[in-house]
């Protein structure tokens, strides 16, 4: 894999123009191969870079929520310069202060609060230090209720991580799926050419026929025309192989003259075995239990009923009185001038108090009470649904797969038979028993089957791709670990 990105990096930066790019794209081609590929998506591919750096901002905002228990510090500090004339008399004062303030609040909602003044005027120096504790008793009490936004944000941080997840699935999803349509515009150009190979073998016998007057000469211009056709035909493959790669370029965030190539013949076999990881489908029933186990956007629904709960229970906590108990601790603030009165025990006061607080017909709360009730029904009914359309969805793309399996193998059943039909008709055009536009037929044909086969080759293997996208397990058989 670095020696893939090497070569690509020494390729890239070495191309001034499009034209000397192309040249270099023929003598230095790196070959890709679908995994390649994939692990290129990932790392250069820009919508994922955009996803990375998303999620410095989104992980930050999950550390900031955590601080809600933690610790909090603030330090103000005044200086000063007064002077007051009266009559003749003349006073000043420099005074300064310094307040180092603590503040905590526990899971229960408990408010710690523990705060210094050292002011010092002229030199005359009465600190003091008030510790105060707040708790509710009703409104607010309880874990429930204070860990409502913790939870909201550490929900919050897992739908971000279900996104990006999904992000990379799909970007998984579209690099193996125009891969695949890169690696079927080849084969199909490899069709073509084999055709018109074919047609010219036609026309040689024709050619042999007439000189041995067994064909008009008029008859040989039928088989002339097809292979000028057929070498249209071949001119359009190479535009959609263009087109394809330039594709699949920018799924791999690589610029247009990326000296890379894919393999020019399908590996059905070994292509099939990296995408299902060596693993046989399960049964329906199993399918439907691992999506509803990894599905991302079911599992997002889940997460939302959560969230919709949790701002229900707060709407209705809003609604309660508020009734606070709080207690104050003040030491200090004598005229000794020095840290003694801080516990010397002649200068305190203690304070208990409880504070009520009762709404009294507030619409704004009630209105948004039945906001969060509406929300939450609508939550369900919405997950009910995804849940209905994912079991639906997973059961047509396992019904999907078995009918491409199927179709791949009468399509192959149908190639052979087509193949020993040809070489019948040409046979029998030695022998003069048919005639080119029989011949020509039954070569046309066996293009369109041997075509069909690649593009069911193709369909099985994006039926699988969708089905495992569908059930959120396309990451697994390539081993991907995101970094969160």
């Amino acid at each position: 894999m670095k020696k893939i990105i090497t070569s690509l990096c020494v390729i890239l930066l070495s191309v001034p123009t499009l034209v000397s790019a192309q040249s270099r794209l023929e003598a230095h081609a790196v070959a890709v191969t679908l995994k390649d590929a994939i692990l290129l998506a990932l790392r250069n591919n820009p919508g994922i870079k955009q996803d990375e750096i998303e999620r410095i901002s989104e992980k930050f905002a999950l550390v900031v929520a955590k601080k809600q228990f933690e610790p909090r510090y603030q330090l103000d500090a005044t200086a000063g310069y007064n002077t007051t004339t009266s009559g003749k008399t003349q006073d000043f004062a420099l005074t300064y202060s310094v307040s180092p303030t603590v503040t905590l609040e526990n899971h229960y909602g408990t408010q710690f609060s523990v705060s210094a003044t050292n002011p010092s005027s002229n030199g005359v120096y009465t600190p003091g230090a008030v510790l105060s504790v707040t708790q509710p008793l009703i409104r607010g009490f309880g874990k429930p209720f204070v860990e409502a936004a913790l939870n909201d944000a550490l929900d919050t941080e897992l739908v971000n991580k279900l996104n990006f997840k999904n992000s990379a699935i799909s970007i998984v999803a579209k690099v193996i799926n125009d891969y695949l349509a890169l690696v079927q515009d080849y084969e199909t150009l490899q069709v073509d050419k084999q055709s018109l190979k074919n047609y010219k073998e036609t026309v040689s016998n024709d050619k042999a026929l007439i000189a041995a007057g067994r064909m008009a000469k008029s008859d040989i211009v039928q088989a002339q025309a097809q292979v000028e056709q057929q070498l249209a035909t071949i001119e359009n493959d190479y535009n959609s192989i263009y087109q394809a790669r330039n594709t699949l370029l920018n799924d791999l965030g690589l610029p247009p003259y990326a000296a890379i190539t894919v393999p020019k013949r399908l590996n059905f076999r070994d292509m099939l075995k990296q995408l299902t990881g060596s693993t046989p489908l399960g049964s329906a029933e199993a399918s439907e239990k691992i999506a509803l186990s990894n599905n991302i956007p079911y599992q997002a629904g889940i997460i939302a009923i959560r969230e919709s709960n949790r701002a229900l229970l707060q709407a209705r906590d809003k609604m309660h009185w508020k009734l606070n108990l709080t207690a104050t601790e003040d030491v200090g603030g004598g005229g000794t001038g020095n840290l003694v009165s801080l516990y010397n025990g002649s200068n305190h006061a203690e304070s208990v108090a409880l504070n009520l607080s009762i709404p009294v017909d507030n619409v704004s709360d009630q209105s948004t009470l039945i906001q969060q009730e509406v929300g939450l029904d609508k939550a369900l009914i919405a997950l009910k649904d995804t849940k209905r359309k994912l079991i639906e969805t997973v059961g047509t793309d396992y019904r999907t797969i078995g009918t491409s399996r199927k179709s791949l193998s009468l399509s192959k059943s149908a190639l052979k038979l087509q193949e020993e039909t040809v070489y019948i008709a040409q046979q029998k055009q030695l022998a003069g028993r048919v005639s080119t536009f029989e011949v020509l037929t039954n070569q046309k044909t066996l293009d369109t089957s041997q075509v069909t086969v690649v593009q069911n080759q193709i369909a099985y293997l994006e039926a699988i791709v969708a089905y495992e996208q569908e059930l959120g397990v396309l990451l697994e058989p390539w081993h991907i670990k995101l970094r969160y």
